[in-house]
Parts: structure tokens; C-alpha cells; sequence
């Protein structure tokens, strides 16, 4: 079934992955970054992060716990369904203060009396820390794959280990966390790499999945790649979903034209302040299967 979606016309694909999207509610996601700090070494050669730090000197602190709680404060019955607790990796252990900073995120969050949900994502982690994230409250953790091929994997991120993103998988299950995985798409993968890369989505208890198109930033080692063609992003997108059915897929904001049109429902990062809870909310009840056949190119 996998390899023949990527021989279907477009058109076909974009209407079948909007149909089965269609039911969906959004997941809409804001972050709260914890630190930026990162122990990988050597440094992923793409990342976000190292590119913003060249124009933020406030970016890589550990941010005070008021300064968390607070955020939370302010998310809380706006509309934000999940928060996403960020880190740099800090290793496979976690130390102590990211534990005490999720138990205080729940702590405010049943205070507010909100269902809001929490996640966090800080690379691959021991069965202990996750264990560890579990009896702290949290209720999701987010590791990708990355990139769905070893090899290239490496290049990308020759600091990172593959075998323990795969193995940090199964840690979450273990833990009872619900799982969010995916991988990039656009930094030199193969068909048969994303469909290997899907296949093992399709085998995990996906709560949510990303395919992350890659964006080109200056100030890393790859920043003369440009950035991934969306047309492609947005078909392999609505490959997949097709493919994981009703998982909840994400892309960010800026991409919602493109990823409304692939079947995505969920959405990070959303910052209530500027309007985009309100921004997703008009474009997906108006947005419409009736539109202009293009045709093929």
C-alpha cells in the first residue's frame, strides 16, 4: 500500500488525506522552553537553536521556574490544548531540577483547572529518566527519529546516536507516556528512506506524529542547503496521513496553507498572543476540498 501512495496522482492523495482529516479536532500546541542548552557534541549541523543564538544572547539560559509557571498561567483557557517543555539534550539522565520543573508545570496546571496536557522533548533519554518524567506528572514525551536512514543520520547529527533515539521509543511505551515521533524531510532522504521511516511509525502506538520540513539557517553547517520543497513536503505529508490514519499530525503554523491541504490537524508552535489559535481555528472551518484542478507537472 505504502509504496504505491507515492505513485498516486497528487490530487488524489491531497483529497484523501483532506477527507480523513476532516473529523479531526486540532492539537494545538505552545512551548515552553526549560533551556537551550544542548551536551550534544559535536553540534547537530542544521540546528534551529545554534542559528538563534548568533541573535539572541538571552537564548540559552535556563529560564527561572517563576518565569515558567508564569507562561503557564498565561496559556491556561486560551485555547492551547498541550505544552511542549523543550530542552537542549542534557544527557541520557536527566538532572533533578527538570523533574521539579514538570511537577510544578502540573501542579499549576490542576491549580488553573484546565486539561491541559504536557509534553516534553529533550532527545533520547535513559528508561530511568523517562520512568523518572512519568512519577514527575508528564504525559508525553517526543523523540524523533530524525532521519529515517543511519547513515545520513550521522551526518546530520554526528553527536547523536540512532540506536538510542530507536531505543528511547520503546522507553516511552514502557513508561506510560504517550509517544510523539517523526523525522525530517528535505536534508537528502530517499523514497525508500521515508517509507522506511513510516513503516516504523505505522508500527508504534503513535499518539502524534511530525514530518518537519528542513529549513535553511544561517550560522550552521548546513546552511547552504536550501530549504525543503513544500509541494513535496506537503505530499509525503498527506502520504502519511494516509498511511497512520488518525493520528494527530503536526507542522507549524507557517506552514498551514500547505499542511491544511495534506490532511494535518495539529499545530506547534502557537503563541495565543499572536492571534494564531484564531488564525488555525478561521483557516481550517473554512477551508474547503472545492478548489482548482492543476492538473499534473
Amino acid at each position: 500500500m505504502l509504496s504505491n501512495l507515492f505513485q498516486e496522482n497528487s490530487e488524489v492523495l491531497f483529497d484523501r488525506a483532506m477527507t480523513s482529516a476532516g473529523p479531526l479536532d486540532s492539537v494545538l500546541c505552545s512551548p515552553v522552553p526549560l533551556s537551550i542548552e544542548c551536551k550534544m557534541s559535536p553540534p547537530c549541523r542544521h540546528c534551529w537553536w545554534r542559528a538563534m543564538s548568533n541573535y539572541n544572547s538571552d537564548f540559552q539560559r535556563l529560564r527561572e521556574p517563576k518565569e515558567v509557571i508564569r507562561r503557564i498561567a498565561e496559556l491556561a483557557n486560551t485555547g492551547i490544548h498541550r505544552i511542549l517543555l523543550p530542552s537542549g539534550w542534557l544527557g541520557y539522565e536527566l538532572p533533578e531540577w527538570f523533574y521539579n520543573y514538570v511537577h510544578r508545570v502540573k501542579e499549576e496546571i490542576y491549580k488553573l483547572d484546565t486539561n491541559i496536557e504536557v509534553f516534553a522533548t529533550c532527545g533520547p533519554l535513559s528508561q530511568n529518566s523517562l520512568n523518572s518524567l512519568k512519577e514527575a506528572g508528564l504525559d508525553g514525551y517526543w523523540c524523533g527519529i530524525e532521519v529515517p536512514n543511519e547513515k545520513l543520520f550521522h551526518k546530520v547529527r554526528p553527536g547523536d546516536s540512532f540506536k538510542a533515539r530507536l531505543e528511547t521509543l520503546n522507553y516511552v511505551m514502557a513508561a506510560g507516556l504517550k509517544l510523539w515521533s517523526g523525522f525530517l524531510f528535505g536534508v537528502g532522504e530517499t523514497e525508500a528512506d521515508i517509507i522506511w521511516g513510516l513503516e516504523l511509525m505505522k508500527s508504534l502506538p503513535l499518539d502524534s506524529f511530525s514530518l518537519t520540513p528542513y529549513k535553511q539557517y544561517p550560522f550552521v553547517e548546513m546552511e547552504k542547503l536550501p530549504s525543503a520543497n513544500l509541494y513535496s513536503w506537503a505530499r509525503t505529508a498527506a502520504i502519511a496521513r494516509i498511511y497512520l490514519g488518525t493520528v494527530n499530525s503536526f507542522t507549524s503554523p507557517d506552514f498551514i496553507t500547505w499542511g491544511l491541504r495534506a490532511g494535518i490537524n495539529s499545530f506547534l508552535p502557537v503563541f495565543p498572543e499572536q492571534g494564531q489559535i484564531e488564525l488555525v481555528s478561521k483557516m481550517r472551518s473554512t477551508f474547503t476540498r472545492d478548489k482548482i484542478y492543476l492538473g499534473n507537472y
